[in-house]
């Protein structure tokens, strides 16, 4: 019989078991726990959405496994090159770093860069159609906070997101903007 502590799932004689978060559609995440679900099919390189397929249980990253030792931690930041990041999307919005007090010449409260125009100390995501913007879609997967009863749960449930737009809303971008935009993460 298992019990359920913090919706985080473990057996009764108290050894740990699976950890299955109670987000709404973390049954579609099936490369994190594949039952043999039906998946999307999907044409590239457009990433076009075709009738699903049949899943193969056990095919999946093992995550539930994982987290009954860790959902993350706070302290690991990653750096999320892309389109930008929806800061303010209420599945990440706890895990986006905030500038302390002005790094890499952006004001305290700014969260991450932009190298692609004006608006160099504003990351956020533009792309609000598709998967509500890639890089926002490519932050949920590292590090959407899990278990809250809504929508996905990340890899990390607990990390801390550093958005930097390098590409546009298009995916597309110039070689030297990434070289720019690693070069300002590592400084």
């Amino acid at each position: 019989m298992a019990a359920s502590v913090l919706g985080l799932t473990a057996t009764a004689a108290g050894a740990p078991g699976p950890v299955i978060p109670n987000d709404s559609s973390f049954a579609k995440q099936w490369g994190d726990l594949n039952t043999g679900q039906q998946i999307p099919g999907q044409r590239p390189p457009e990433e076009l959405v075709e009738s699903p397929v049949g899943g193969l249980a056990g095919a999946d990253d093992r995550l539930t496994e994982a987290w009954e030792i860790t959902t993350g931690s706070s302290e690991v930041v990653v750096a999320v090159l892309d389109t930008g990041v929806d800061y303010t999307n209420a599945n990440l919005a706890a895990n986006i770093w905030t500038n302390p007090t002005g790094v890499g010449g952006c004001p305290k409260g700014a969260h991450g860069l932009n190298v692609l125009g004006p608006l160099r100390c504003d990351p956020m995501d533009t792309e609000l159609v598709g998967y509500r913007g890639h890089g926002t879609h490519v932050a949920g997967i590292i590090g959407a906070v899990g278990n809250t009863g809504s929508e996905v749960a990340g890899v990390n449930w607990h990390t801390t997101l550093l958005p930097v737009r390098w590409l546009d809303t298009a995916g597309n971008g110039h070689p030297e903007n990434l070289v720019t935009a690693v070069r300002e993460v590592i400084a």
